[in-house]
């Protein structure tokens, strides 16, 4: 392939990427995130923007994961944290199901994505039995009381 055809190709490759994004590439996109190891191989993002702030996500996480006996307080944070980055995850997803969005903003998407699904499995992750058997308390807790509220708003 002679030089002038690289550059058109090259070229064309670039203007796809700013072309939106058709059904067939949004199901394969998605269909690649639901896979129990979807993020293998990716980054933890170095910063992630939560509620309007800048965090160093890598750092944070990678702290967490170092910590040799994490309190009951820094368990909770991390579950905390992980909470909040798989709302962001579902958040990213809808944009890439359903929003009017270039291929190349559905791909950045889809790396987000992926890291983001990473630090949540190291967070959730950080203690072993001991931090699922918290965590399913906590979110049978979670649930006993949404229960308890929806009992409460019937018999209103």
């Amino acid at each position: 392939m002679n030089e002038k055809a690289k550059s058109r190709t090259l070229g064309q490759m670039t203007s796809d990427l700013d072309d939106r994004i058709s059904e067939d590439e949004r199901r394969r996109i998605l269909a690649s995130l639901r896979g129990p190891t979807s993020w293998v191989g990716s980054m933890i993002p170095e910063l992630e923007e939560i509620e309007g702030k800048r965090i160093p996500l890598r750092d944070i996480v990678f702290g967490y994961m170092v910590k040799e006996n994490p309190t009951d307080d820094e368990i909770e944070g991390a579950l905390s944290l992980a909470s909040v980055l798989e709302e962001k995850t579902k958040g990213l997803e809808d944009s890439i199901s359903t929003g009017e969005i270039t291929r190349r903003e559905a791909y950045r998407y889809e790396e987000e994505i992926k890291g983001l699904l990473k630090a949540v499995d190291a967070l959730r992750h950080l203690r072993g039995d001991a931090m699922e058997v918290k965590a399913k308390a906590r979110a049978a807790e979670v649930g006993d009381t949404r229960r308890w509220l929806e009992f409460v708003k019937k018999i209103r």
